[in-house]
């Protein structure tokens, strides 16, 4: 898992037009594996807000209606991104498919 957010912030910080990125619900077992694997690297990223409280917490100043939850599962497509919406990857998970947190974009 905190492969997979790693890779995430990587490409964020590669792209042509990065997005603000949030990880929420960083707690327990990941959030104690990403202070001693990671050794903590992770508050260092540029661009990314880190909490432990979960998304709508968070962004409690964002009406529902525009939060946009994304999952492979779903037969839709998304072409293009708005910039009123919140992205929201609900709980990447592991190899077990446990949901481990969340990662939150936002245009």
């Amino acid at each position: 898992m905190n492969t997979q957010l790693t890779r995430c912030h990587a490409e964020n910080k590669k792209s042509l037009k990065p997005v603000d990125l949030y990880i929420t619900s960083l707690d327990k077992r990941l959030g104690q594996r990403m202070e001693t694997a990671m050794q903590g690297m992770h508050f260092r990223w540029k661009g990314v807000q880190i909490s432990t409280q979960p998304y709508q917490d968070i962004l409690s100043d964002v009406s529902p209606r525009n939060f946009v939850y994304l999952t492979a599962d779903s037969p839709n497509v998304i072409n293009s991104l708005d910039k009123e919406k919140v992205y929201i990857i609900g709980g990447i998970v592991d190899k077990n498919r446990h949901k481990v947190g969340e990662v939150r974009f936002a245009c």
